[in-house]
């Protein structure tokens, strides 16, 4: 078992590292245009996906809305990326490319694919596949709350394992904070 942990904890060193391998050649190729690869990341996924609101990109690339929010800003002063209304959400208008953000995708795509096709030449089909399917499993088991609890150590006096004689541990009371809505932000254009 430990060889496997061994080799876990390597894969997600090599993931890591590859993943900042990449923002980093994907940065330097697109400091011409000025865009940053999270930019970069909005750009392709309104292309692919049309008009979406900025908590929706938000939880498609993983990362925070008032992260994105920032990100949609640039766009917007930069001309890449323009607002609608926004027929589900009054408040949280949805983005869209502009005629400049479909020509940057463009040269995004063309960029990817060129790093791309030189990658792939070094790596077998069946490689890929097996990294993959292994890449996937890994992010569906830390993704599925059930498999999440599974995972979890077990601590005494947490949740999962009784406090000290077997008394489970009272439980702490939270702040209540007001309530939100996972879509509220500020419209694009006040910020």
């Amino acid at each position: 078992m430990e060889t496997k942990i061994s080799i876990l904890k390597d894969l997600i060193e090599i993931s890591r590292s590859l993943q900042s391998e990449l923002i980093r050649i994907e940065a330097s190729t697109l400091s011409k245009e000025h865009l940053s690869s999270a930019a970069a990341r909005v750009i392709v996924l309104l292309h692919d996906s049309g008009a979406l609101s900025v908590p929706y990109i938000g939880r498609a690339v993983g990362t925070s809305r008032q992260n994105i929010q920032m990100v949609a800003n640039r766009l917007l002063k930069a001309g890449v990326v323009m607002t609608e209304s926004n027929p589900h959400h009054k408040r949280s208008s949805r983005i869209l490319l502009t005629e400049r953000g479909s020509q940057l995708h463009q040269l995004i795509v063309s960029r990817q694919n060129k790093l791309l096709r030189a990658m792939a030449e070094k790596v077998s089909d069946e490689d890929l596949h097996g990294a993959i399917r292994c890449l996937r499993t890994l992010r569906d088991q830390l993704k599925s709350p059930a498999d999440q609890k599974r995972i979890q150590p077990s601590r005494p006096g947490s949740r999962n394992q009784p406090g000290p004689g077997g008394v489970p541990p009272k439980p702490v009371p939270r702040e209540e904070s007001p309530p939100t809505t996972e879509d509220e932000e500020m419209p694009l254009s006040l910020l």
